[in-house]
C-alpha cells in the first residue's frame, strides 16, 4: 500500500493484561474504554492493589495472545496457562486498585493466581473487569461524564509519534524503541512534537478529543522482552521533556465516536 505523506496511523497495538506484552493488531474497534479488549484484565497483590512493570519488570516476559474464546498466557519456565473469556466476568467479584480508584473486579481463580505467584515471588492474582463496571476518566480531562476507561492508567487510549521518538533518539547514545512506550496508537508522518498542539483528531472514522500529556514512569526504561532496566530514555527525557508534573512522551485520548481503527489510517486534525 502507497502511503500518504500525511500523518497516518504506522501501527495499532493492545494490551489485554496491564503491564504484560502487548499485541500488535491491524485494526480494531474501539470503544468507550479504548481499543476492544484493551487492559480489562490486571494483575493485582494481595489487598488487590494493581502490579505493573513499575515494580514488577519481570510482567515484561508474559506472552498474551487471543482468540475468540480464551487468552493464552506464556513464559519461559512454565506450562501456557489459558483463561476462558466465556467465564471471565462470571467468578467472584474481589475489590481492587488502581492508582485512586477503587472498584469491583472479578477473580480469575486459583490456577491464574498460582501461575502469577510463581513468576512475580508473591501472592498475586488476575481479575477482569466486567462491562457492567465502570471506572471513571479524571473529570477534569474528560469529554463526558459519561467517558470510561479499563484498569489503564487513566484514560483510554495513548498516541505516540515516530518523529517525536527520532527527535528524542537523537539526544541519546542508548536505543530505545517504540514498544517502550506501550502506545496503543503509533502515528507517522507528523512533525516532531506536533501532537503536543493537538486538540482534537479524526483518526480513519473515529474523532478522539487529545485530553492529556502521557507523563512517563520506570517502565520506559524496562525492556519489553527480558525486563532488564537501563537509564533511558527517562535521563534524556529529564531534560528535554520535564514540566511541573513530570517528564511526558505521548498524548491521551478519549473516543468522541466508536468506530474502525485500522494500520494506515489518515490522522486529520480538527483543532
Amino acid at each position: 500500500m502507497t502511503r500518504s505523506a500525511s500523518p497516518h496511523v504506522l501501527s495499532l497495538h493492545h494490551y489485554p493484561i496491564k503491564s504484560c506484552r502487548g499485541i500488535d493488531v491491524a485494526s480494531s474497534h474501539v470503544e468507550a474504554r479504548g481499543l476492544a479488549g484493551d487492559r480489562r484484565f490486571m494483575v493485582v497483590d494481595a489487598a488487590g492493589t494493581f502490579r505493573s512493570q513499575r515494580n514488577d519488570p519481570s510482567l515484561a516476559h508474559v506472552t498474551v495472545q487471543v482468540d475468540s474464546s480464551r487468552l493464552t498466557l506464556t513464559r519461559a519456565g512454565a506450562d501456557p496457562l489459558e483463561v476462558d473469556l466465556a467465564q471471565a466476568a462470571r467468578g467472584t467479584r474481589i475489590t481492587t486498585s488502581v492508582w485512586r480508584h477503587e472498584g469491583p473486579a472479578v477473580d480469575q481463580g486459583d490456577q491464574p493466581a498460582a501461575w502469577l505467584t510463581s513468576l512475580l515471588g508473591s501472592p498475586s492474582r488476575l481479575v477482569h473487569m466486567p462491562d457492567d463496571v465502570r471506572r471513571p476518566v479524571n473529570p477534569e480531562r474528560a469529554v463526558s461524564p459519561d467517558d470510561v476507561v479499563g484498569f489503564a492508567d487513566g484514560y483510554p487510549v495513548l498516541l505516540t509519534s515516530t518523529a517525536s521518538l527520532a527527535a528524542l533518539q537523537d539526544k541519546m547514545d542508548e536505543h530505545v524503541p517504540m514498544d517502550r512506550f506501550r502506545a496503543n496508537v503509533v502515528v507517522e508522518g507528523a512533525v516532531a512534537w506536533a501532537e503536543d498542539a493537538w486538540q482534537e483528531v479524526l483518526i480513519g472514522e473515529v474523532r478522539f478529543a487529545v485530553v492529556a500529556d502521557c507523563t512517563r514512569c520506570a517502565i520506559t526504561t524496562t525492556d519489553q522482552l527480558t525486563g532488564e532496566r537501563t537509564r533511558e530514555p527517562l535521563r534524556t527525557l529529564g531534560r528535554v521533556r520535564k514540566t511541573n508534573n513530570g517528564v511526558t512522551f505521548g498524548r491521551y485520548l478519549v473516543p468522541i465516536d466508536t468506530g474502525k481503527l485500522r494500520v494506515g489510517d489518515e490522522v486529520n486534525v480538527l483543532r
